[in-house]
């Protein structure tokens, strides 16, 4: 099989040329080591109307549509980055923004950026199932067996970059998910994967089809985050309106102000949020001396209440975390 006939990558070049003939921007929702540059790559090379650029550094001039791939995961400035191209563009030119560290996209900064307030249609770059195993061994030149195939698939999850090291190294497949782990060629690769993941909520980790049912389709990866669990902030998701998911499930609460800004706050720090910083935002800075412990409990837990994936858990003299259930 030939990438241009994997379904994804048609689904893949549908959404770029759908946002160009609707003259919109597109946000490209990924991860590193998941085959997203190979595919746009691809796409350009294609591309005989020359409207279509794939910019990677900030020497680029602009044409009519343009793929910002700034590897937000290793450029720092990748952020500032692309609000530049934004500002300097035209109103007839128009982006397709890819950003590999999901986690970016519930920041303050992007959600009050001049970024976010372009961007309409979103894209959610998924794994791409067993069919890149036979497009990357006729790339590599590997004859596989259906056994290693299927061993591969599993080890993988479909994941392109891992999919690849596992076909160069496949006479490392009879090794158990465990010793692989501790395979430089095999680990090593992944990691950037890895960072990134495990700064993601299991939302995004389900629609870009790395995990199924917030469980790994990798079993390296599963393996790897067993020895090595994921600390993750609360996935709850609040919108503008107050309402709120948990998990990627809607919730039917709404939440008031204080509890927005008590769960961003705590989705910034592992889950935790101070008793002081519960009485900055219910009464002004500093003031938490000068109200009571028990008023900021009544207020903990009416948020306690509508919450059904998470719940509070007292610190102590410290305050409360927010954790998973």
């Amino acid at each position: 099989m030939d990438l241009e006939q994997h379904p994804l990558y048609q689904e893949f070049v549908l959404a770029l040329e759908n946002s160009y003939k609707k003259n919109s921007n597109l946000l490209i929702v990924t991860v590193p080591g998941i085959g997203t540059s190979h595919f746009i790559k691809k796409f350009i090379e294609g591309d005989t109307s020359g409207k279509f650029q794939h910019i990677k550094d900030d020497s680029s001039e602009l044409k009519e549509f343009n793929i910002l791939d700034l590897n937000f995961e290793k450029n720092h400035e990748a952020f500032q980055l692309a609000t530049q191209y934004f500002k300097k563009a035209k109103l007839s030119q128009k982006f397709a923004l890819v950003v590999n560290t999901p986690s970016i996209l519930k920041t303050d900064s992007y959600l009050q950026s001049n970024l976010a307030n372009h961007i309409y249609n979103t894209y959610y770059f998924k794994t791409l199932g067993k069919n890149i195993i036979k497009v990357i061994s006729k790339l590599t030149g590997m004859n596989l067996s259906l056994d290693q195939e299927a061993k591969i698939y599993s080890y993988s999850g479909g994941l392109s970059h891992l999919t690849k090291s596992l076909i160069i190294n496949s006479d490392l497949l009879n090794k158990s998910v465990a010793e692989l782990i501790d395979e430089p060629v095999i680990i090593n690769p992944l990691l950037p994967t890895i960072r990134v993941i495990s700064q993601c909520n299991t939302e995004v980790l389900n629609k870009l089809e790395i995990t199924q049912n917030s469980i790994f389709i990798s079993e390296i990866l599963k393996t790897y985050f067993s020895l090595h669990p994921i600390n993750l902030p609360p996935q709850i998701v609040v919108n503008k309106d107050l309402s709120f998911t948990e998990d990627g499930i809607p919730s039917e609460h709404k939440l008031i102000k204080i509890e927005k800004q008590i769960i961003e706050m705590a989705s910034k720090d592992d889950g935790v949020i101070l008793k002081e910083k519960i009485a900055d935002l219910k009464w002004g800075d500093g003031s938490y001396d000068d109200f009571s412990d028990q008023a900021i409990g009544k207020t903990m837990q009416r948020l306690g209440r509508k919450l059904k994936k998470h719940q509070l858990i007292i610190l102590p003299k410290v305050g409360y975390k927010i954790v998973k259930i």
